[in-house]
């Protein structure tokens, strides 16, 4: 019997916060390193996920196999998408716009989407603004969260701390969020130009052979912390 599909979402309420790249990064990892079939649905007005497959689609030409699919979506459009495609991937990665760049009326359906999510991963940026702003997002997630719980399901919600950089704040981010009871992932992800380059060329972080053995050991922790949610 195949095990029940996942959606996986990183999502934040601001913009900045690298939900993209994890998004790239992971859907490359999974497919690549743990023989997950993926798909990502990019519903970011940007549409910066898909418009990267369209230029890699123009450089390697139309029969090169990427190693998962990419949907571009509306929101309207996101349910067909779900109904016609969750039963054929193990794993489905939602790119969505941040919440303070949309009308009240996309943000309720937005809602609804996080809502239909089994992992919400929240990146959190080390600066002033993005920890306050992160933990606010997390308790307005929670409340999805005990809802869904209600009525027999679940969602997994962890911060991760992302594009870390050697300054005081790396010293207070875990703490102050954990001291507002905020589940936070033990993996960290550096600000490291690495993430940005295999973004752009679909490679696994953990194939690659000229990536910073740095960068693939914590991305390395960060990938089997996430697929032990997934096989869970």
């Amino acid at each position: 019997m195949k095990a029940k599909t996942k959606i996986i979402s990183f999502h934040n309420q601001k913009g900045g916060c690298g939900k993209s790249t994890l998004t790239v990064l992971t859907a490359n990892s999974l497919s690549q390193d743990c023989d997950k079939k993926v798909l990502v649905i990019d519903i970011d007005m940007q549409y910066s996920i898909y418009n990267t497959r369209q230029d890699n689609i123009k450089r390697f030409g139309k029969e090169y196999q990427f190693s998962y699919d990419i949907e571009q979506s509306n929101i309207e459009n996101f349910w067909n998408i779900i109904k016609e495609k969750h039963m054929h991937y193990d794993v489905i990665l939602l790119d969505l716009p941040g919440l303070l760049t949309i009308s009240p009326t996309e943000k309720d359906k937005i809602s609804k989407i996080l809502y239909l999510c089994d992992i919400i991963i929240i990146p959190v940026k080390p600066g002033i603004y993005d920890i306050k702003s992160s933990i606010t997002y997390f308790k307005t997630l929670g409340k999805y969260k005990e809802l869904k719980q209600k009525k027999g399901g679940d969602i997994e919600l962890h911060c991760l701390i992302n594009m870390r950089k050697n300054n005081r704040l790396n010293k207070i981010i875990r703490p102050t969020l954990e001291k507002n009871n905020l589940s936070v992932m033990q993996s960290e992800i550096s600000d490291f130009f690495d993430y940005e380059e295999k973004k752009l060329h679909e490679v696994s972080i953990l194939k690659s052979s000229n990536t910073n053995p740095k960068t693939k050991n914590e991305f390395r922790t960060f990938i089997e912390e996430l697929e032990n949610m997934i096989n869970q």
